[in-house]
């Protein structure tokens, strides 16, 4: 079991935001292997500490809770009766991060045993340039767990490619090289290019990523219903992507992508009842 230590004190000092940002710490949490015991920890209670403004940072420091880099969205797997959890890190959107990926700067998902108030906390997969900035995400079934990007515009620009959704098996190792199945990736069509050069607002013109992503079965079904939704108003419909894994999906599931043309206000509505198999259909909006 790894013992966590707390950062030192916040600084003005640049030699103090390294010491917290490559901590043992932060390189431990981020390291295959390695297992955290955890308890919870009450960082504001309004009926003890009142409801005046305060730091979430600083109050958590001081009740020796765990720094994450901006944890996003987790879930109970299936099945496990509220006792294993998984969720995201979405790392610092930048890969002029000075903590790359080792210590975090791409993000990750994480894994949480619990069992009443104790837990065991451990690294399902750490981050890097192309699996980044990781954000919602649904259980597509008992054993996979779909998470969805939200990168960022810098991040965008950097690696020349826009946000995607990513299928984790939970029971996979990927500590030696295995990676998540890409199943789904914006693109970009003419239109939002002559948009995006325009003098559009940037609210209009900037690319928008996957917002949700949403599986449900059906009442007295065992069929899987996906939802990929992107809000982006300059990217054109996405692309399904089968992977190179042994993950195979049952005839019986449907995918459904959105996304949204700001040029031609149009609705892009792909379905499919096998990976490699697609129809596509434009509605109007």
């Amino acid at each position: 079991m790894t013992t966590w230590h707390d950062p030192p004190p916040p600084g003005l000092a640049e030699a103090a935001c390294d010491l917290a940002i490559l901590s043992q710490d932060a390189l431990d949490l981020h390291t295959y292997g390695k297992v955290f015991g955890t308890t919870w920890v009450t960082i504001h209670d309004t009926a003890v500490d009142g409801t005046a403004p305060f730091s979430a940072t600083a109050a958590a420091r001081a009740a020796h809770a765990i720094a994450f880099k901006r944890p996003e969205n987790g879930q109970f797997r299936p099945g496990t009766n509220f006792s294993e959890f998984y969720f995201d890190e979405t790392g610092d959107t930048d890969n002029r991060t000075q903590a790359g990926s080792a210590y975090g700067g791409f993000g990750g998902v994480f894994k949480l045993v619990l069992s009443g108030n104790n837990g065991a906390l451990s690294l399902l997969y750490r981050g890097d340039q192309a699996h980044t900035g990781l954000d919602n995400c649904s259980f597509w079934d008992g054993d996979h767990i779909v998470f969805v990007e939200d990168a960022g515009d810098t991040l965008h620009t950097q690696r020349n490619a826009l946000d995607s959704a990513y299928l984790f098996d939970v029971r996979a190792d990927y500590s030696h090289g295995a990676q998540p199945i890409r199943i789904e990736a914006e693109g970009r069509d003419t239109s939002a290019t002559l948009d995006r050069s325009s003098a559009q607002p940037p609210s209009v013109t900037r690319a928008r990523s996957i917002t949700r992503v949403i599986t449900r079965s059906p009442v007295g079904t065992s069929q899987m219903v996906t939802r990929l939704l992107p809000a982006c108003l300059v990217s054109k419909r996405p692309r399904l992507f089968a992977g190179s894994g042994a993950f195979s999906i049952p005839s019986s599931t449907v995918i459904t992508t959105l996304g949204r043309s700001s040029r031609r206000n149009q609705l892009a509505v792909m379905t499919t009842t096998r990976m490699m198999e697609t129809n596509a259909e434009l509605l109007k909006a």
